[in-house]
């Protein structure tokens, strides 16, 4: 899976912050830069939260990343107060449950790895195969021990050991802390769909775009080892409309029929689940999601609006 589907799995002014650093003067004066610091900690309003009402639901839509730095800040006051004002908090998926873990593992299993005779560097034609083994001399692995997995597994693979070499924590991802919070405030917790149905859809794509997929993670990997960096600035300051131009099209899922699977399907569905939610239950309910599936033309807020359900920027972005 390319380092861009980590945020549906979905960042350059920083550059520019680092060079007036750079030009700034070598010995600042100690109060000027406290009145900075607290300028700049009044001003962080943190990843892009929206609401959804009628006369009797509230529900909070919050876009995620499932793995981060530690040093990465997103946690605000409106996040947690809208935290502890709900009902129930869903997700995604379960990924702890033991039985949500087993499932998961015997989908990956039978849907990832060849069982045919077949292997990685068979299906892959001589460009995707040097491709694919420059990113992982890169890597420091070695292409034939992903031999027995699928074009799609193989991915998912080489992104993972990309991130983690890289310093990211899936044990870090939003959603682990905020399930953390959740059980501490004694929040009920609930799932959209399972992560065996989220792998059977990219294991369904056809062969021939799975292996697009993993020669543009390849690539990724090569020319763009940062990109996720980029795509974290944006998601923790807020701006949906970089994250939209860069995660939320078809060409970030490598193809038209993954970003029709991975994106508008299941938004589609979930914005059913959710106007459902809002005719049936009475209360406040805070949705954490990928990122990637609240920016851009196909978002689930566009897709709640067209059921009559407009969803509100609770934290503006900064100008």
């Amino acid at each position: 899976m390319k380092l861009k589907d980590l945020f549906h799995i979905g960042f350059l002014l920083t550059l520019v912050f680092s060079l007036l650093i750079a030009c700034s003067q070598s010995n600042p004066d100690p109060f000027t830069e406290k009145v900075k610091a607290a300028a700049k900690e009044a001003s962080f309003t943190g990843p892009a939260l929206w609401r959804v009402a009628d006369e009797d639901t509230i529900v909070y839509l919050f876009g995620t990343v499932h793995t981060l730095r530690a040093e990465t800040r997103w946690e605000t006051p409106l996040v947690l107060d809208a935290l502890k004002n709900a009902d129930a908090i869903y997700f995604e998926a379960d990924t702890e449950d033991a039985a949500a873990q087993n499932a998961i593992t015997e989908t990956a299993t039978r849907l990832g790895l060849y069982s045919d005779g077949r292997t990685l560097r068979e299906v892959l034609d001589e460009q995707a195969e040097r491709e694919v083994e420059e990113a992982a001399t890169l890597l420091g692995i070695e292409l034939q021990g992903f031999d027995n997995f699928k074009p799609w597994f193989a991915s998912t693979a080489l992104s993972n050991i990309h991130l983690e070499s890289r310093g990211f924590d899936s044990r870090l991802g939003v959603e682990k802390i905020i399930s953390s919070q959740a059980r501490n405030l004694g929040k009920p917790i609930r799932y959209l769909e399972t992560g065996a149905y989220q792998l059977g859809l990219l294991a369904s794509v056809p062969e021939s775009e799975q292996i697009g997929l993993l020669v543009q993670t390849a690539e990724q990997i090569e020319d763009e080892p940062d990109f996720l960096d980029h795509l974290i600035r944006d998601w923790s300051s807020g701006d949906v409309e970089a994250l939209a131009n860069s995660i939320a099209a078809d060409e970030a899922f490598g193809s038209g029929e993954i970003y029709n699977l991975m994106l508008r399907t299941r938004n589609a569905n979930w914005s059913t689940l959710i106007t459902k939610l809002m005719e049936d239950e009475a209360g406040t309910f805070f949705i954490a999601v990928g990122a990637a599936h609240l920016a851009g033309a196909d978002s689930l807020q566009n897709l709640l609006a067209s059921n009559g359900l407009v969803a509100k920027r609770e934290n503006p972005p900064l100008n």
